[in-house]
């Protein structure tokens, strides 16, 4: 008990420390803006004046900021982002700054070039204090910001359900999408707040729903914001299995929530919608499963092994997929099944056996079609060509055009052609000659009664 008491005794004292700091700093920024300003202040000009008062609303020098509005600063000036010291107060959390703002007649649904009101700063940065004050003094809850985002999608997005409250009581549409096409509880469920999620379902909104690009709630859920803990995304997914949500559903990708949460690495919301029965054979529209999504982006090579491992284990084998695959064939066609070792052929009864499978003389080498090295399949594929018909004792023919060379004229190119048959023949002979110097006197002399 007494360490305890202790404990609460230094947290306090820290409390009060930091706050007196704080407070400190403050009054040292409001002291010197102040001498600042009686310093210019005889030859100070009205604009350096309502700059002057951005500066002090900012630092929330209640004192100066009533000074600067007496000697004529305006509270409907500009800074470079068309933005009225009110919205300053607001995205600061500046109470007393608000109230002596509005007193002074400040607009307070005037907007920034973005379309931003002080409401939208407050609600954006958690403000509640600042919200509620300027809703209650009449502020326009539907007057959006950038990119056309509601003061209802900010709050729901930074997850204070007290404002959202606050905005829905005073007529603010959940409906409403952004610019995007996104609603505030598309917001709330990228955030991973499970509050403004619930508060937002209850006003009737289907969570089978589909949203841009064919996504679901559930999508969103399982791919969260980057800076969201996993813990708190899996109580909003848990949330929204336990509601109904469709776990197979698909969005315009043909990628499903377990594909969208392994692309994402998010190992623990995969495991939990594994748990639920989500499918983990499905592909989508590139032909790619889970597991293979996971191993894109990286986490095949230990990041994640324990996802690669549910995944894995989740799911049928290659061999296995084949066979059933090939069965299922055989079962349309009427015609017996033959595998093994993971190989299935089905056989139609119009079809011969086939014996064997003829092999390539030269591997297949990928050229530019009308580069270089001409249709030929590379400088690589000819020279592999070449040494195995000159280990074979012949001598290969090639074309100008199959080198890729450019003759001006026939003459020149039927010289070219015919200088490298005497190249090449010499080479077979070099080449015989040596091989028959390596190899046993008899051997050397049937290749000489040959030769």
């Amino acid at each position: 008990m007494y360490c305890h008491l202790v404990f609460l005794c230094s947290v306090a004292i820290a409390v009060l420390s930091a706050t007196s700091a704080s407070l400190g700093a403050d009054s040292e920024r409001c002291q010197e803006l102040s001498r600042r300003f009686r310093t210019a202040k005889p030859q100070i000009t009205a604009i350096e004046v309502s700059l002057t008062l951005f500066s002090a609303t900012d630092a929330n020098c209640t004192a100066l900021s009533t000074e600067l509005l007496d000697y004529g600063a305006s509270v409907d000036a500009r800074d470079r982002f068309g933005a009225r010291p009110l919205s300053h107060a607001a995205r600061f959390g500046h109470l007393e700054m608000i109230d002596l703002l509005l007193a002074h007649g400040a607009p307070i649904d005037a907007r920034n070039l973005a379309g931003a009101t002080a409401l939208y700063f407050a609600a954006e940065g958690g403000r509640t204090s600042v919200a509620l004050r300027l809703i209650e003094r009449g502020a326009n809850v539907k007057l959006t910001g950038r990119s056309g985002i509601s003061p209802v999608a900010a709050a729901a997005y930074a997850g204070n359900d007290a404002i959202v409250e606050a905005l829905l009581n005073s007529g603010a549409d959940e409906r409403v999408p952004d610019e995007t096409g996104k609603l505030p509880i598309i917001y709330a469920a990228a955030g991973a707040r499970l509050d403004v999620m619930k508060r937002l379902l209850a006003r009737q909104v289907d969570i089978n729903a589909r949203y841009p690009n064919e996504l679901t709630l559930l999508m969103w859920a399982a791919g969260p914001d980057e800076k969201v803990r996993e813990a708190r995304a899996i109580e909003v997914v848990a949330y929204l299995l336990d509601a109904g949500a469709h776990i197979d559903d698909r969005d315009t990708r043909g990628r499903t929530a377990l594909m969208i949460a392994a692309e994402g690495g998010h190992a623990e919301i995969a495991n939990l919608l594994l748990a639920r029965g989500a499918d983990p054979t499905l592909k989508d529209k590139a032909g790619k499963r889970a597991l293979d999504l996971t191993a894109q982006c990286g986490l095949r090579q230990g990041q994640q092994p324990r996802l690669v491992h549910q995944l894995a284990q989740s799911q049928p084998s290659l061999a296995q997929q084949r066979v059933s695959g090939a069965r299922d064939q055989a079962d349309r066609l009427g015609v017996p099944v033959a595998a093994g070792r993971g190989r299935v052929a089905v056989r139609r009864r119009h079809q011969a056996p086939r014996l064997g499978r003829r092999r390539r003389a030269y591997p297949r080498r990928r050229g530019h079609a009308h580069g270089r090295w001409g249709r030929a399949g590379g400088r690589q594929g000819l020279d592999i060509r070449h040494e195995r018909e000159l280990r074979r004792g012949r001598c290969p023919l090639v074309g100008g055009a199959a080198r890729g060379e450019r003759s001006g004229s026939d003459g020149r190119r039927i010289a070219a052609r015919a200088a490298r048959r005497g190249r090449c023949r010499a080479r077979a002979r070099r080449l015989r000659r040596n091989r028959a110097a390596t190899q046993p006197p008899t051997e050397a002399l049937a290749m000489s009664v040959v030769g």
